[in-house]
């Protein structure tokens, strides 16, 4: 039987350690307007032809430092990560979600043919600039094809804080920002769109569960402590 010692010189049978997952995810979401889109297969609602007008979210999930390719600059004015069978290198898996007309599409997409993901900002010789983009385009677990990307892009308005592709962001797009949304999960669904706003959420770590049964296990040896205090008093 296997034990490892924890605090208060407690031994607990049968426990192995494991430390936390590091996940570098980029989370980009999109919502805005659509300006042309069909619902075929009637996901997004029986009976609804046309998707033009409605409101819609989009958002890409994908742990990029798990495709091959990612790189940054050494003055850090661009970062950007991308694999798939399309460039000949392995990709991450890649998570979609369409929400319109208060319906919900969700898709995982695991060996996509392109995983692109690219962040730009201001630079010396291009001082306004900065943008943001994602892009799937792969089969997913049923055998359909998703092609799904979003962009915004401003060449006046400074949004981004820093060029890291795992950081938190919201931004509502102004006036001569240029974007677009672009989603189509096959069977004749799909839309596209201009964004209003966009966000970006990303996370550095993933905690998994040997880090709570050290804080369980920690707090039992104190029992069990108390616990000897109380019946030797």
């Amino acid at each position: 039987m296997q034990y490892q010692k924890l605090l208060g010189g407690v031994l607990v049978p049968g426990l192995t350690l494991v430390g936390s997952a590091h996940a570098a995810l980029f989370t980009f979401t999109t919502t805005g307007v659509i300006d042309s889109g069909h619902n075929s297969a009637g996901v997004f609602g029986e009976g609804l032809s046309s998707l033009r007008g409605l409101g819609y979210q989009l958002t890409m999930t994908t742990d990029y430092a798990l495709n091959v390719y990612l790189h940054t600059d050494s003055a850090q004015n661009y970062a950007q990560s991308y694999g798939g069978s399309a460039f000949g290198l392995a990709a991450a898996s890649v998570t979609v979600s369409a929400t319109v007309n208060g319906y919900t599409a969700t898709s995982h997409l695991p060996a996509p043919y392109i995983n692109h993901e690219f962040i730009q900002g201001s630079s010396a010789t291009n001082p306004g600039f900065n943008k943001v983009f994602g892009d799937a385009y792969s089969l997913d677990e049923n055998g359909h094809l998703w092609r799904v990307y979003a962009y915004l892009y401003s060449d006046e308005h400074a949004f981004l804080a820093t060029t890291r592709l795992d950081q938190g962001l919201y931004y509502a797009a102004l006036t001569g920002d240029v974007g677009e949304t672009f989603f189509d999960m096959g069977g004749g669904t799909f839309f596209s769109g201009r964004p209003t706003s966009i966000a970006l959420s990303g996370a550095a770590s993933v905690v998994e569960p040997a880090s709570f049964s050290l804080l369980v296990l920690g707090l039992v040896g104190c029992w069990l402590r108390r616990r000897r205090f109380v019946l030797s008093a």
